[in-house]
């Protein structure tokens, strides 16, 4: 036999070996699909790391606002009465020995006398450049008992400035301290000033 045909011969064997052990990829029954190993090559399930602790939140800064009323007033109100410095010395005295505060004895000088405030005005009153009673005096030189340039300050609620605005309108004056010098000047105790000629 010659070289040729003993290769042909080899090739011949090889391919009929490889004949028998073909499977059929479509013949081949692989069964009911089961469940994936846990070394299968399915997605990662996601992992979820620990923050770490939050910070606590920063405290904004305290505002300091002034208290209002619902309807956006301030719930104290400042304020002035202008009074003669004696009148000035009687009430610090008086306010010192009755241990209260300046708006406690402006607001009981006024409702202690509320019935005789017209008349406390009325006889207090004088004025700097009288003229003969036929004619009115000036309004200009009208002065009151009372009055000065020392002055007293008082804190009072809104509710306490509208009764004093009241007042104030209806004993017929533009502003109030005008009026509560006299009436301070004739409740509180030492020496009273007084018009010539008054008892």
């Amino acid at each position: 036999m010659s070289r040729v045909d003993q290769l042909k011969e080899r090739r011949a064997a090889a391919a009929a070996a490889a004949q028998e052990n073909f499977v059929d990829p479509d013949a081949v029954d692989v069964g009911p699909a089961t469940e994936q190993s846990s070394t299968s090559t399915s997605a990662p399930s996601p992992v979820t790391s620990t923050p770490a602790e939050a910070a606590p939140p920063k405290r904004a800064p305290r505002k300091r606002t002034m208290a209002v009323t619902t309807d956006g007033r301030p719930t104290k109100s400042v304020n002035v009465v202008y009074v003669s410095e004696a009148v000035k010395r009687r009430f610090d005295a008086q306010r010192h020995k009755t241990r209260k505060v300046s708006h406690q004895l402006v607001l009981e000088a006024i409702s202690k006398q509320r019935a005789e405030l017209a008349t406390i005005i009325e006889n207090s009153r004088f004025s700097t450049a009288p003229v003969d009673d036929l004619f009115p005096a000036d309004p200009k030189a009208v002065r009151y008992l009372g009055g000065g340039s020392a002055q007293i300050h008082y804190n009072i609620t809104p509710d306490q400035d509208a009764v004093l605005d009241e007042l104030t309108a209806e004993l017929g004056f533009d502003t109030r301290s005008t009026w509560i010098a006299p009436v301070l000047n004739a409740y509180l105790g030492g020496r009273k000033e007084k018009l010539a000629g008054q008892g």
